[in-house]
């Protein structure tokens, strides 16, 4: 007689697939974290670059005149306060025309170009503070422009 087995046995399956659900309830939640944690890098990182792209506004600005008399004002008055929005950035070119927010969902994906930037000028240096009316980003998506 041949006792020869073929294949395996009902219990060893289930075990099988036990130890596969105990890992994947331990990897699971740790890989949901992560893509969370990326996709809040990846916005603070547009955060960067919207007041990157507003001091690079201010730049050309200054340097041309003609561009927005209001940084002229700042400047040459050694300080105060003005505030652009990030369209106007688009418009100008200093900013991406459809910067993507990551933390918005579907068609809605991107930064709304009504997003004001205030720009401080205290007659040494500038800084940049993005403003919005619900005060929270997170919420500011649109479409494609």
């Amino acid at each position: 007689m041949n006792n020869k087995k073929d294949g395996f046995t009902l219990v060893e399956i289930l075990a099988v697939i036990s130890i596969v659900g105990l890992l994947a309830l331990i990897a699971i939640p740790n890989v949901l974290k992560s893509l969370k944690d990326t996709k809040e890098d990846l916005y603070q990182t547009q955060i960067k670059l919207i007041k990157s792209s507003a001091a690079t506004y201010v730049t050309d600005a200054v340097a041309h005149p003609n561009i927005n008399t209001a940084i002229q004002n700042l400047v040459k008055y050694k300080g105060g306060k003005t505030t652009i929005t990030l369209g106007d950035l688009q418009n100008n070119g200093s900013a991406d025309i459809n910067l993507s927010n990551p933390l918005c969902e579907g068609k809605d994906k991107y930064f709304d170009p009504n997003i004001a930037i205030e720009i401080t000028y205290d007659g040494k240096e500038f800084d940049y503070e993005i403003i919005t009316p619900d005060a929270d980003l997170r919420i500011s998506c649109v479409a494609e422009r």
